[in-house]
Parts: structure tokens; C-alpha cells; sequence
């Protein structure tokens, strides 16, 4: 004969249960008690950080706000992955003297249209990105200047705010003030 649990062991196994589910917070619960201010100021703080790592001309440092299936989209239409990106921004950091890049948010709202309940904010971004670098062949330095609208996607992950995909609206470059041939857009 098999013994059942008794009534009060039943009752600790419920109320143990209970307070498990209740004190995991859930992406859900965790998208009503985020603010557009929050999440505002998490996503600048995550750029601000880029930045910084930018200067120290640190590519993972300057990717370390992406999430793993990050995506770049250009105003071709062509997608970038995070592993494309973080190779070719350490190819072209070994090469430049300096960089100095500031993104700002704009404007950001959520999308009510994530699946399960996800929190995704959607953020209009400024970047404005100098980079100096030595010519080939010539001790002459060089001043890139870019500047890219664009529109930015973040979700709130185990480990916070983490872009997911980032398409360009708008691109313009100078190289030493003279406008780039097919990068002004």
C-alpha cells in the first residue's frame, strides 16, 4: 500500500510552490514595472559604455551591448551579423589613431507586438562617429567623420537591455570635409 502525503505536507508543498512562481519574476511582469524613462536610460548607458570602448578602441567592448543574434541592416538592405561586425570593427581599429563616437537616443517607445509577452523597446538613434588614421604610404593623418539615423531595436534579457537589430536610415560621411562618394544618403 502506497502512503499518501499528509494534508499539511500537501499544504507546505503548495505554499513552497506558491512562493517559488511568485518570486521569479517574469519578462512580463518585468515589462510593467519598466518605464519608457528606464529603459531610456539603460539604453543611453549602454551607448555611453560603447563609447567609451570606442575610444579605447576595444571591439568587444564597443559590441558588448549587442545580443548574440544581433543584426546590422545598411540602407541597401544588406544584414551584417554580430560575428561579420566584431571582425571587420577589429580589422579597422588596428588601423586608426583615434576614435571618438557619441550615440544619443532620440526618441524610444515599446512594441506591443512582441511575441510572448517580450519587452522590446524601439529607439531612434543619432551616432556620430571621428576616426583618424595614417595614409597608406604617407605620414599624412587623416579625419573620417560619419554620421548615421537609425533605428534600433533592444530587448530585455536575463542579463538587461541587449540590441537585437539596428537598420540604417540615414549615412553621411566626410573623409578630411570632402563628402564620400556613395556614403551620403
Amino acid at each position: 500500500m502506497t502512503s499518501r502525503p499528509s494534508l499539511c505536507a500537501r499544504l507546505v508543498l503548495c505554499a513552497c510552490l506558491l512562493i517559488a512562481f511568485t518570486s521569479v519574476p517574469t519578462l512580463h511582469a518585468h515589462a510593467n514595472a519598466v518605464s519608457t524613462a528606464d529603459a531610456r536610460r539603460a539604453i543611453q548607458r549602454a551607448y555611453d559604455d560603447a563609447s567609451a570602448a570606442a575610444a579605447r578602441r576595444d571591439a568587444d567592448g564597443w559590441l558588448a551591448s549587442k545580443a548574440d543574434t544581433f543584426v546590422s541592416v545598411g540602407l541597401d538592405g544588406k544584414e551584417v551579423n554580430l560575428a561579420t561586425r566584431r571582425a571587420l570593427l577589429k580589422m579597422l581599429l588596428s588601423t586608426v589613431k583615434t576614435v571618438k563616437a557619441i550615440t544619443t537616443v532620440r526618441s524610444l517607445h515599446f512594441d506591443s507586438t512582441a511575441p510572448n509577452g517580450a519587452v522590446i523597446a524601439v529607439a531612434r538613434i543619432h551616432e556620430h562617429v571621428v576616426m583618424t588614421f595614417n595614409r597608406l604610404n604617407s605620414k599624412r593623418v587623416s579625419t573620417l567623420v560619419t554620421d548615421t539615423d537609425a533605428e534600433s531595436t533592444w530587448a530585455v534579457t536575463a542579463s538587461g537591455w541587449r540590441e537585437v537589430r539596428c537598420r540604417s536610415l540615414r549615412e553621411k560621411g566626410t573623409l578630411d570635409g570632402k563628402p564620400l562618394a556613395g556614403v551620403t544618403r
